[in-house]
């Protein structure tokens, strides 16, 4: 009788193979590669920035301000899109223009600032910047108490020290004769009346306070004087932005339809 003790252990069973190890390791390294091949894509997408140019077309428009070209740059959501955004400064190098328009999600609900900041930082210091915020933003004020006695919410603060214009009205740049208007959307649908009525209610409930005010509710009141001025603000624009050769340019995070335009 043969002694089945030397057969490696293996008595019923045949003398086992390898196809199937080797077809194991074989799927494993086709895995590794394809998520190699999807890590670089990504790496490669992250850090690929495209500039696209368009042309506009606007009817009567005043000879000083031919040839206006805007930077507009929107959605960062916190990103660096290389090294201290070089990517971005490939992309627009060479390249001039006569304002940039942030239009949100610039920082993200993380609310981490430093990617937006690096991004200002490769852009000309004398052209002007105009930002508004995204629905993914932290919100453009703070109302409780913060690191200062700013109405703006702390990353706004040093978007602003960094050379932003926070557009939560509009505004214009002068050429020659003629104005460009940069008008954040909200203008064109907004009833000063009701609007200043609730802020002024606001604000006589805090001064009729007969105790100190706590910290958030002084935020509070900076937060209402802040409004009722811009609104006083509101309506000397609305009164400016009459005439015919100036020019007027929605802002807004959201792309508008046709009909709300006509709307509006």
């Amino acid at each position: 009788m043969k002694d089945l003790s030397k057969r490696k252990g293996y008595i019923f069973a045949p003398e086992p193979t390898h196809h199937g190890r080797n077809f194991l390791i074989w799927v494993l390294v086709i895995v590794a590669v394809l998520a190699l091949g999807v890590l670089t894509l990504n790496f490669v997408n992250n850090n690929q920035v495209v500039l696209d140019t368009y042309r506009l077309t606007v009817q009567n428009l005043p000879n000083d301000l031919e040839n206006w070209s805007i930077l507009h740059i929107s959605d960062l959501h916190g990103q660096s899109i290389g090294q201290g955004q070089s990517a971005v400064a490939r992309a627009i190098s060479g390249k001039s223009y006569s304002c940039v328009v942030f239009t949100g999600d610039m920082v993200g609900k993380d609310g981490d600032v430093q990617p937006f900041l690096d991004l200002l930082a490769i852009l000309p210091q004398d052209v002007p910047k105009f930002l508004i915020a995204g629905d993914s933003d932290p919100g453009l004020m703070d109302t409780t108490a913060h690191g200062s006695l700013s109405v703006f919410a702390d990353w706004v603060t040093r978007a602003q020290e960094a050379g932003v214009t926070v557009l939560d009205e509009p505004l214009s740049i002068t050429r020659g004769k003629s104005r460009i208007w940069f008008v954040p959307e909200y203008f064109y649908s907004l009833d000063l009346d009701s609007t200043q009525t609730a802020y002024q209610a606001q604000l006589d409930n805090l001064n009729a306070q007969t105790i100190a005010l706590s910290p958030d509710q002084a935020a509070q009141k900076r937060a209402a004087e802040y409004q009722l001025e811009k609104i006083a603000r509101l309506r000397e624009v609305k009164q400016a932005m009459t005439t015919t050769s100036d020019v007027q340019i929605a802002v807004t995070h959201a792309p508008l339809t046709a009909d709300y335009v006509s709307t509006l």
